[in-house]
């Protein structure tokens, strides 16, 4: 698997955009709908409440906007990596780490926990 994004080929953030839907296919499939929280900030929670309208008929609002984000922040991490020539060669090995490591997050085990839990 490291083999392929070890080239920079042109189709490369084809397959990272393909990789990406693969590792966070469980959020896809089990939206959560975000509820603001008392420590969060103005701006996050005008947000939710803009999306408030569409998020109820159409949940998977959240995941998208969410993958975009991370997916967006893979790519500018990879050609930033590569325009600073951290690495020896140009590869999107940068874009794919940064996904995998977002994947092994649990974002949304403190909202589970904190329905549960008080201390959370």
């Amino acid at each position: 698997m490291t083999r392929i994004f070890k080239a920079n080929n042109s189709y490369n953030n084809f397959l990272l955009l393909l990789y990406g839907l693969l590792l966070k296919l469980p959020i896809f499939l089990h939206p959560k709908i975000p509820v603001p929280q008392q420590i969060d900030g103005f701006l996050y929670k005008a947000l939710l409440k803009l999306l408030q309208p569409l998020g109820v008929d159409l949940p998977v609002i959240y995941p998208l906007i969410t993958f975009f984000l991370l997916f967006a922040q893979a790519i500018y991490f990879n050609k930033l990596a590569n325009d600073l020539r951290i690495m020896q060669r140009s590869h999107y090995l940068t874009g794919m780490s940064y996904l995998l490591i977002t994947s092994l997050f649990l974002s949304g085990m403190c909202c589970r926990l904190r329905s549960s839990s008080p201390a959370c």
